[in-house]
């Protein structure tokens, strides 16, 4: 096999990871017509059709899906193997996989660490955005950031912040249904959209902030394992949800979300930055943990009367 062959098989797996030529093109600053020549000529090469080609989009053919598979191998690698010139230089370059769910992806990743990456122009950030707790050895990630409580794991976990979890409803449901004075009343008068992801969704474990404490179990109005999607729904009034604040702070504060029973507080959890053990992070990690820890530092999530 030849070198040139090579580098138009890292092209081809480049096209196929931004979704186009042109954003190919833009991340490898070269011209469109390069990179759509290249995968041209490596198809003729080979003999096969790699890519269904429209004028609005690009989608692979069924062998075009198998030799994209080893071709994103091959670029990984080597893009591991630049890693380890970077880390020992102590240069913020390279790919940084990033996991986190829908909420902590548009409210705190994007926010903290857009700068960072638009400040180092070799650092790319790699967003993977799942609702469910991925595998970091597996999806071969440098950096999880998780919300709420850990379980227990063969993984590191640093504390970047609390995390304060609040009931909310929308003021249309709330004309309907009535506001709830009391947890009792709460309970006896209202549904809730829970999280799957918690090991009891529907069971509520309040304080008063005099000390009075209470746990109630609410009737489920429905449950999903995504917090963009609770939020959502409550926006829509279909009934209460029990969120962090950081993912409804705008929408309090623009008053198409209400806290409910203010005076009562939810157990609260944490955010965290999880990695795989390591005695060392790369820089870019160290970087992105820094930029997360300053962004989240004294973040005041809601107003003063929602407090």
């Amino acid at each position: 096999m030849q070198f040139d062959q090579l580098r138009r098989m890292a092209i081809f797996a480049q096209v196929v990871r931004y979704g186009s030529f042109s954003a190919a093109a833009r991340a490898q600053d070269l011209t469109t017509s390069v990179i759509s020549a290249a995968v041209t000529q490596l198809e003729d090469e080979l003999g096969v059709r790699l890519l269904h080609r429209t004028t609005r989009s690009l989608s692979l053919t069924e062998i075009g899906q198998e030799f994209y598979e080893k071709c994103a191998d091959m670029l990984s690698t080597a893009e591991s193997a630049q890693e380890i010139i970077h880390e020992h230089s102590g240069e913020i370059s390279g790919r940084l996989r990033i996991a986190c769910a829908s909420d902590v992806a548009t409210r705190i990743v994007l926010p903290a660490l857009g700068p960072l990456a638009s400040s180092h122009k070799q650092l790319m950030l790699d967003i993977r955005v799942s609702d469910q707790v991925i595998d970091l050895a597996e999806h071969q990630i440098d950096l999880a950031i998780r919300s709420g409580w850990l379980r227990e794991s063969a993984q590191v976990a640093r504390k970047l912040a609390n995390l304060d979890e609040i009931l909310v409803a929308s003021p249309v449901y709330l004309r309907a249904a009535g506001v709830p004075q009391t947890p009792a009343e709460l309970m006896e008068n209202h549904k809730m959209i829970s999280l799957t992801r918690l090991s009891d969704p529907c069971q509520l474990s309040l304080q008063h902030r005099h000390g009075t404490q209470e746990k109630i179990m609410m009737s489920a109005f429905a449950m999903t394992d995504s917090v963009t999607t609770m939020v959502a729904m409550c926006l829509d009034a279909y009934a209460i949800a029990r969120v962090p604040s950081f993912t409804v702070a705008d929408e309090i504060q623009q008053g198409s979300l209400v806290r409910l029973l203010p005076e009562w507080s939810l157990h609260g959890g944490g955010i965290f930055a999880v990695t795989l053990k390591r005695k060392l992070q790369p820089p870019k990690v160290q970087a992105a943990i820094v930029a997360l820890t300053r962004f989240l530092e004294n973040k005041v999530w809601l107003p003063p009367t929602q407090r």
